[in-house]
């Protein structure tokens, strides 16, 4: 029935002032509704925070028919198992946050080739990634990588004690049109020692 009254754009608006809650139980009015709960718009300030277990958690949003378009990732390891997890997210996702989370180089590179929309990256104390120094070495991932993050406008690479000025050279690479950098809690290293493993042939 309220379906026919209002427009779309106006039950848009409405929920724009519900808490997630109210959202919820408005979604289930009828089909216009639930449309009109699925907007993008809707869903801009909601952050979906994964830790410890996932098997449940992948479970539940692998099979839901929700918005999801902000992830923190805190203490994980995001490996093969986050295959379709990706694969299904990843396309529409806006702000992406690693913390303390085990990931290796080439699965960073994937997750990221799959990010089209990505605004936001956050990549805290993630000493894991960096500790090789291996991380975005090909110039062919940083290219494709460079076309595929356009909208990538916030970079943080906070609390990562192995990030060095070539690491930093190549992430800022990737992020041609990036507005805001944080590096709070990093001491970007150059010494001789590292010379070899990030400049070979001097």
């Amino acid at each position: 029935y309220y379906g026919s009254v209002f427009p779309l754009q106006i039950i848009i608006h409405i929920l724009q002032f519900l808490p997630l809650s109210d959202r919820i139980s408005a979604s289930q009015v009828c089909r216009l509704w639930h449309m009109a709960s699925k907007d993008f718009r809707l869903h801009g300030s909601e952050v979906v925070v994964l830790q410890d277990d996932l098997t449940r958690p992948l479970h539940v949003f692998e099979n839901s028919l929700g918005t999801f378009l902000n992830f923190l990732f805190k203490e994980v390891e995001l490996g093969r198992k986050l295959a379709k997890f990706w694969d299904r997210f990843c396309p529409q996702m806006r702000s992406l946050s690693m913390h303390s989370c085990d990931v290796t180089e080439k699965a960073f590179v994937d997750i990221l080739l799959s990010c089209s929309h990505l605004e936001i990256l956050n990549l805290n104390g993630c000493r894991e990634l960096l500790m090789s120094g291996r991380v975005l070495e090909h110039k062919s991932d940083v290219n494709q990588l460079r076309m595929n993050l356009v909208n990538l406008r916030e970079l943080s690479l906070a609390s990562n004690r192995y990030l060095s000025d070539a690491l930093f050279n190549r992430f800022v690479a990737i992020a041609p049109n990036l507005e805001d950098l944080s590096l709070s809690g990093c001491q970007i290293s150059f010494h001789t020692g590292l010379c070899k493993r990030f400049y070979p042939g001097g």
